[in-house]
């Protein structure tokens, strides 16, 4: 269990939260963490949207046909 501690509190430092009000998913978050910060965790993306498209994205994943996960990309805010 030292190993799971150890994933649960470096989850902040990776950007990621634990959401479920009784816990449950806690330790099977925290074991994905851990995966994914040793390089082992593996998503297949399908196709990737920006945010202003997320209509065009919503539709694919209801037509029940995506290949993996659809990504949608937040616009990047203008440089100097």
């Amino acid at each position: 269990m030292p190993q799971l501690r150890g994933a649960l509190l470096r989850a902040p430092e990776l950007g990621i939260t634990f959401v479920a009000p009784d816990g449950r998913f806690g330790p099977q978050l925290a074991d994905h963490a851990r995966h994914a910060a040793d390089g082992r965790l593996r998503v297949r993306i399908d196709q990737s949207y920006p945010l202003a498209d997320a209509a065009k994205a919503q539709e694919l994943g209801e037509s029940g046909h995506p290949r993996g996960k659809l990504l949608l990309r937040p616009q990047q805010a203008a440089g100097p």
